[in-house]
């Protein structure tokens, strides 16, 4: 006796039997999911994998995670890419403990420049902005970190099957430091210049009064410019 998973309705009156051999392959027509191949389902009128699953050539299976090595990007899960044969985060997210995370703004919390937006570097444990013409950073901290990293090839277990997939490693990591404008070293130039100045007296004065003459035509240059 026929059982009901063991048949399709085709009409009031008929039941035709269905085996897995006679069953239908990937985008063939269908109006169930009887008609399909065990690991098919009918969706809008065809054989289709489900959305978590892609076509082997032979049957569906389970979408690939972040690292996993790959062919082609259907073969990763939905917002993956297959880079370098193994699904990575798109470019807009970063890799984290096989996560992948939106890559951060302007003065947010990183660790290395991974982390940051394209026009953007990790610097003294902030976003710093780069600049889009040059490419050079902005002169807004002291220190850089930077970390060298190698990718590797390891075999996991996911599911009783063993796989292998591409890991990244931080080998080492650097400080340097990187140009910044140095206030308080000019507050200091300036306070000394002032003082000698000051000391020579009358030789000093032409020096005092070339200064002096500066200063007041910047004051009317930015008294014209602003009102």
């Amino acid at each position: 006796m026929l059982s009901h998973a063991d048949v399709v309705s085709t009409s009031e009156h008929q039941l035709l039997p269905l085996n897995n051999s006679s069953r239908k392959t990937i985008k063939s027509r269908c109006s169930t999911h009887l008609e399909c191949s065990d690991t098919l389902q009918c969706n809008l009128n065809k054989c289709q994998c489900s959305t978590n699953d892609y076509w082997n050539q032979i049957y569906c299976t389970k979408r690939k995670s972040v690292t996993m090595s790959c062919k082609i990007e259907n073969e990763c899960q939905e917002g993956l890419r297959c880079s370098e044969s193994a699904c990575s985060c798109p470019t807009t997210k970063y890799l984290n403990d096989n996560k992948c995370l939106t890559k951060k703004d302007l003065h947010t919390d990183c660790e290395s420049s991974v982390e940051c937006k394209d026009t953007l570097s990790c610097r003294k444990e902030h976003v710093v902005v780069m600049s889009q013409n040059s490419g050079k950073e902005q002169p807004v901290s002291k220190t850089l970190t930077s970390y060298d990293t190698e990718m590797y090839k390891a075999n996991e277990t996911i599911n009783g099957t063993i796989v292998e997939v591409i890991k990244t490693m931080v080998t080492g990591k650097h400080i340097s430091s990187a140009a910044s404008t140095n206030i308080l070293g000019l507050l200091i130039a300036s306070a000394i210049f002032g003082i000698a100045t000051a000391s020579t007296k009358e030789i000093g004065q032409p020096f005092f009064k070339f200064f002096y003459s500066a200063t007041e035509i910047i004051l009317v240059i930015l008294g014209k410019l602003i009102w």
